[in-house]
């Protein structure tokens, strides 16, 4: 037997050393990949306003403020933390700015010179917008007369 035959010679030798150094090379390559699940620090989300626009009905028929006696629009915010009115007769509005990005509750009211409330829409509840406006939409206030 020769001394290559024994030691399985230098070819062995070489392809050991090859095997070698390639699975060094994969562990330095996985060890390197680091996965980085952290989101970062949290996106700023900027405040909105709302805004919507109203139609009023009395028995199914279109009318105008004038003709219900209406004078005001309200919408309050979170449990009246906010309250804004506008003037019926502009049949839109838009509030001041809310904390965006969040559920707001929010309920609408049109009511007279008196601050009788002639017609009140059930309270929601929204999300608004991470900045900008968010659109409620056409509401209706409906009258029985």
């Amino acid at each position: 037997m020769t001394t290559d035959s024994k030691t399985g010679g230098i070819g062995s030798v070489m392809k050991r050393g090859i095997a070698v150094l390639g699975l060094v090379a994969v562990v330095g390559l996985v060890e390197g990949c680091i996965i980085d699940t952290d989101p970062g620090p949290p996106a700023v989300c900027l405040d909105s306003s709302i805004t919507f626009d109203w139609v009023i009905t009395a028995n199914g028929i279109s009318r105008s403020c004038a003709q219900v006696g209406a004078t005001t629009v309200s919408i309050m915010v979170d449990n009246m933390t906010m309250i804004a009115d506008f003037d019926c007769s502009a049949f839109a509005g838009t509030t001041q700015p809310v904390i965006g990005g969040v559920s707001h509750a929010v309920s609408l009211a049109l009511s007279d010179a008196g601050g009788n409330i002639l017609s009140e829409l059930a309270p929601t509840h929204i999300t608004t917008r991470c900045g900008g406006i968010t659109d409620l939409g056409t509401v209706e206030f409906s009258l029985t007369q």
